[in-house]
C-alpha cells in the first residue's frame, strides 16, 4: 500500500511523511524506497528517529519544507 500511495503522491506533487514507533520498521521502509525508486537517504529520503541529535533533526525538518 505504501509504495502505491507514494507513487500517487508523486503524480500530484505531494510529499509523504511516514511515522513508526519502531526504528526497524523505518529502516525496512527506507530500504524498500531505495530499492523500488532508487532513492537515497539525505536526498529523497529524510530519515529521522529519536536518537538523532537536535541540530541534525532540525536540518532534516528544514530540508523537508
Amino acid at each position: 500500500f505504501l509504495i502505491d500511495f507514494i507513487r500517487f503522491s508523486e503524480t500530484v506533487k505531494e510529499k509523504v511523511l511516514v511515522f513508526s514507533q519502531y526504528i526497524d520498521t523505518l529502516e525496512l521502509i527506507r530500504d524498500q524506497l531505495s530499492a523500488v525508486f532508487g532513492w537515497t537517504e539525505g536526498e529523497e529520503i529524510l530519515y529521522m528517529h529519536g536518537q538523532l541529535q537536535q541540530k541534525f533533526r532540525q536540518r532534516l525538518i528544514n530540508n523537508f519544507d
